[in-house]
């Protein structure tokens, strides 16, 4: 992408999921060449954003949010050198796989079964989110943008798959996508967090060192298992650091670094 320029798009205000009464902006990012055409950010850039710019992702394009007079919205990522063995944790995540598998799959290998998972899920506890529109097409075509799903199936029922999360994998990075689970009255209690951890565990002893987590927001109710989380940092002052729930609480840079790459070209480097 050498001699391209990024340019970017802000999205028209919605009402925000996390927060009441609350509006929400995302900015997304896009490459914009020598002939002033925009084109998609391609893998390796998208992990370059978000390792080295603190970037989110929605399905697979990079942004940042940029809500009017609200900053809570803090990145994390979990960095896997930093998890310290618990023995309780542990203990419970053993009696887990006594009983549920956990695998990463191939797009390819996406079926009927994850889509129902994942339409039940999103009737049960998003019902007014715009996923639910998502046809089973598109929920296949979502799958491949990512390199891998994971899934736990549950060993006492046929196998079948109890939760299911989009993942994508380069190098020793990972970006967590979308996860959903069996939410009937019936399902392994806490299966949401116990599949998050399974998929941690399994990724590091993959080699994958930085997990990238999305968004947290304080005193929220749907991202208070994040904080719970292994090994997190956040990203603050151009770098990532120990992340902090009581400390790291606003994300004031967002303008900030939309203004530095849009305006200069960024010295991309993989290492």
């Amino acid at each position: 992408m050498r001699g391209d320029t990024f340019s970017f798009i802000s999205l028209p205000e919605h009402p925000c999921s996390y927060r009441e009464g609350q509006s929400s902006r995302m900015t997304l990012l896009f490459n914009r060449n020598q002939k002033g055409e925009s084109k998609l950010i391609d893998r390796e850039t998208n992990f370059h954003l978000m390792r080295e710019h603190g970037f989110f992702h929605n399905q697979n394009m990079p942004f940042l949010f940029t809500c009017k007079d609200c900053n809570s919205c803090v990145p994390l990522r979990i960095n896997t050198a930093r998890i310290k063995p618990s023995k309780s944790r542990e203990k419970r995540q053993n009696k887990f796989l006594d009983r549920f598998e956990p695998h990463f799959i191939t797009p390819e290998d996406v079926t009927d079964e994850h889509f129902k998972l994942f339409a039940n899920y999103l009737v049960d506890r998003h019902p007014k989110s715009g996923m639910n529109e998502m046809s089973r097409e598109q929920f296949l075509d979502e799958a491949f943008k990512f390199s891998h799903g994971f899934e736990m199936r549950d060993t006492e029922n046929a196998d079948k798959p109890v939760s299911y999360a989009w993942i994508d994998i380069l190098g020793n990075e990972a970006n967590g996508g979308y996860m959903v689970y069996n939410t009937s009255p019936d399902a392994e209690e806490s299966l949401g967090t116990k599949t998050l951890h399974a998929m941690i565990d399994e990724l590091k002893e993959k080699g994958v060192q930085f997990i990238y987590c999305g968004a947290w927001i304080k005193d929220n109710p749907k991202m208070g298992y994040k904080e719970n989380l292994p090994g997190l940092e956040t990203f603050i002052s151009g770098g990532w650091v120990r992340f902090d729930p009581e400390l790291h609480t606003q994300r004031t840079d967002a303008l900030d670094i939309l203004s530095e790459l849009t305006d200069k070209e960024l010295d991309m480097k993989f290492d």
